[in-house]
């Protein structure tokens, strides 16, 4: 099972369910069968562009081999004209498909895995044997729009698999902190807390926007473990040489691409704009320890200004 998963990745995906029912199926000369269970608005992938896919695909008796759509999963195919063959297998379909499209097609077991997978055939799937398909096409990205798409997946899979009970408990110990020192912060629906000192000008940084940051970070109640800010560092006794020059720390906001809490916070600022993150965390490095001032379950308080914001093509 592993082993077919990891060959449709390598081949880049496939298509959405549908129901068995509805027309009839068409034969291609080269023996691909196939029907439209639901036809698109479109649009026709172009070359380059990206197809967001899921798919069910089950053998003969009926066990089911793959389902994304059980697992929520989406698989992405780069279109290429170069790619599509009428070869009775699933390089002949892709050349009729189009955004919105639900398909059901039959392809020969020997040619799925021997041709477009490229492994071997399992023994318990007869080669002559075929292998039924329910497919469908979710989207068709441009390669930004690709990229978007999966950062921001990437940041709602943290969201939704946040360890709860660790959460309240770095939570509860947030808030005890802040009501001993007097400070009302503010809250995000996810649960960071966050004091702005200076909003900053113009719109809020978006997701998909390339932001640079300075910061400078300690644990909640600790020492400072690290700044982008070379003064600090020299107060603090952190200073390296080799770190020179000193400088903002670039990323693209909400692709997941630093610790939650950050894309969370930053998001919260202009240009310009100042602020101190309290992180619990699972919105940070969870129970694994980073290193000998970052332990397990750490607690930690950025303070960021967000020096740039500049839109990604």
């Amino acid at each position: 099972m592993l082993r077919v998963v990891t060959a449709l990745l390598v081949l880049s995906g496939l298509l959405m369910a549908a129901c068995s029912s509805g027309p009839e199926y068409v034969t291609t000369e080269s023996g691909l069968q196939y029907k439209f269970v639901v036809e698109g608005p479109g649009p026709k992938p172009e070359e380059g562009q990206i197809l967001i896919l899921s798919m069910i695909y089950k053998d003969e008796m009926g066990r089911e081999l793959l389902n994304t759509v059980a697992d929520g999963e989406w698989l992405p195919i780069a279109y290429s004209e170069a790619n599509l063959k009428d070869n009775g297998s699933l390089e002949e379909l892709f050349k009729l498909v189009k955004k919105g499209d639900s398909v059901n097609f039959k392809v020969s077991a020997k040619k799925v895995f021997e041709e477009t997978f490229r492994i071997g055939l399992p023994d318990s799937i007869p080669a002559e044997s075929l292998l039924t398909f329910e497919m469908g096409v979710k989207e068709v990205f441009t390669r930004p729009q690709y990229n978007h798409w999966q950062g921001t997946r990437r940041v709602e899979f943290n969201i939704k698999n946040l360890d709860i009970q660790q959460m309240e408990r770095d939570l509860a110990q947030i808030d005890n902190y802040l009501a001993g020192q007097g400070i009302q912060a503010q809250k995000t629906a996810e649960g960071l807390r966050y004091i702005i000192t200076d909003q900053g000008e113009g719109e809020k940084a978006k997701p998909g926007q390339y932001v640079s940051v300075n910061y400078t970070g300690r644990i909640l109640e600790g020492n400072i473990f690290e700044t982008s800010v070379s003064e600090v560092a020299k107060e603090n006794g952190l200073y390296n040489p080799m770190a020179e020059p000193y400088q903002p720390y670039s990323f693209t906001l909400g692709w997941g691409e630093v610790v939650l809490g950050w894309d969370l916070g930053i998001a919260q600022l202009s240009k310009g704009g100042k602020a101190q993150l309290f992180i619990p965390s699972p919105m940070a490095y969870g129970n694994q320890a980073v290193s000998a001032t970052i332990g397990a379950n750490a607690i930690l308080v950025f303070d960021v200004e967000l020096v740039d914001i500049v839109d990604s093509n």
